[in-house]
């Protein structure tokens, strides 16, 4: 999920889990100062790495901004590329 604002990010979190969809989220952006997020467990980064090491099995819901830098660090990530992981 992508939207334009940081503000617009957390109201969006929020309003996601409270329509049920309360699986592991992270957000790609600087780290927000909001308790309910932190108490949901949604995490913050910019660094591809450090997303791989937090989400690396299973679904994953991720909330980005627009910030261009951001974004363009994950999409091109090879730990994102090689989503969904292959089975043997």
């Amino acid at each position: 999920m992508v939207v334009p604002t940081p503000d617009l990010l957390a109201q969006t979190i929020k309003a996601w889990h409270r329509a049920g969809h309360k699986g592991p989220a992270v957000m790609v952006c600087s780290p927000l100062d909001d308790p309910e997020l932190f108490h949901l467990g949604v995490r913050s980064t910019t660094n591809p790495v450090q997303l791989a090491l937090w989400h690396s099995a299973g679904p994953v819901t991720i909330y980005a901004t627009y910030a261009p830098q951001a974004v363009r660090h994950v999409i091109w990530a090879p730990t994102i590329r090689a989503w969904p992981p292959q089975t043997t």
